[in-house]
């Protein structure tokens, strides 16, 4: 692993990465160029999963279920316009599940362009940071265009607003705020001392990401991605969650093989119930024969899978959001070392 992040460093690949394995419960990490095993960084959307592993606990304590509308819970100025689709609103009939499953059809508040061309996104990029709340959010996201009807067989739209409303839903649930129920709920049961939700954004503490040939620090627009995409670790605490995640130590065991319900959503992953799967395109699977990966990753580079075949963790970034494919393609090479 380390020769592998030597090399690519050398390469020119990435100014730093950091990246762990677990295994039988021991824990193998490496890192190389400005990042270290103890430096955090941002996970981006690999975030989801903790979102995801909040709304499955209180599923098992019996707060809220899958199939709910979030019309039970989100006021109606929230899910009002929220998804006009072919003359028919479908905002509050939603439900938890699609949201999870990015089957809701809603529009992506931070990729997705307006008719102007311009989305939050390519505005961090191009013209610096700024930061946004959770109204603001929803607001762009009715000011943009449905994909789809609700729970369509055979679509998914991968959309950071289906997030935002599950983050929502957790807090309207439980009456805490949702970097409350991660430190409750998450990081103190599983002793992660270095995870948190990034709200401050003098915080200094996490890496700065690399964009092309320059550092790119955003800290108003990673304190406003709350449930979709804020949560800073390291890549030890990355995998020890994951471990807990696919072993059944945060919500019931059973409820994982319910997951596993695959739509495609853009190469190499598909989604499912909350989680994603790396699928390689054919020619690629025929000749490197890869095991079968789900998990999560993010536009940082963090990302977080897991093999089944081989029971491996493996977690890490390389810090980057201008290559999305490089986090997968270091990702592979370490497996394939082994």
């Amino acid at each position: 692993m380390q020769r592998i992040l030597d090399h690519k460093l050398a390469q020119g690949k990435f100014s730093g990465a950091a990246f762990c394995m677990e295994l039988r419960g021991q824990m193998r990490c490496a890192s190389s160029g400005n990042l270290d095993s103890v430096q955090s960084f941002f996970i981006a959307s690999t975030t989801k999963l903790y979102t995801t592993t909040l709304v499955l606990k209180m599923r098992a304590e019996g707060q809220l279920e899958l199939d709910d509308p979030i019309g039970l819970y989100l006021e109606p100025n929230i899910t009002q316009g929220l998804h006009e689709y072919r003359g028919t609103s479908h905002g509050a009939r939603i439900t938890i599940r699609q949201l999870l499953a990015h089957r809701s059809g809603l529009p992506d508040y931070f990729r997705d362009r307006t008719s102007q061309g311009d989305s939050y996104e390519r505005r961090l990029i191009e013209q610096g940071d700024f930061s946004w709340t959770f109204e603001q959010a929803i607001r762009r996201s009715k000011q943009l265009s449905p994909r789809f009807t609700p729970g369509t067989a055979g679509k998914a739209y991968y959309s950071d607003t289906n997030y935002q409303l599950l983050g929502r839903i957790l807090e309207v649930v439980s009456g805490l705020p949702y970097a409350k129920l991660l430190k409750r709920r998450i990081f103190h049961p599983l002793r992660l001392e270095n995870s948190y939700l990034f709200t401050d954004p003098t915080d200094q503490r996490p890496a700065a990401m690399q964009y092309r040939n320059r550092t790119l620090w955003l800290p108003q627009a990673m304190a406003s991605f709350g449930p979709d995409g804020g949560i800073v670790s390291t890549a030890s605490e990355l995998a020890v969650f994951g471990r807990a995640f696919f072993g059944g130590d945060l919500f019931p065991a059973e409820y994982l093989s319910e997951l596993y319900d695959w739509e495609d959503i853009f190469s190499p992953l598909q989604s499912g119930t909350g989680i994603h799967r790396i699928r390689l395109p054919w020619y690629l699977t025929w000749l490197l024969k890869p095991p079968e990966l789900y998990g999560h990753s993010g536009l940082s580079g963090a990302l977080l899978f897991w093999s089944p075949k081989r029971d491996i963790i493996i977690a890490g970034t390389v810090n980057r959001i201008d290559q999305p494919d490089l986090s997968y393609r270091t990702l592979y090479a370490i497996l394939n070392s082994k």
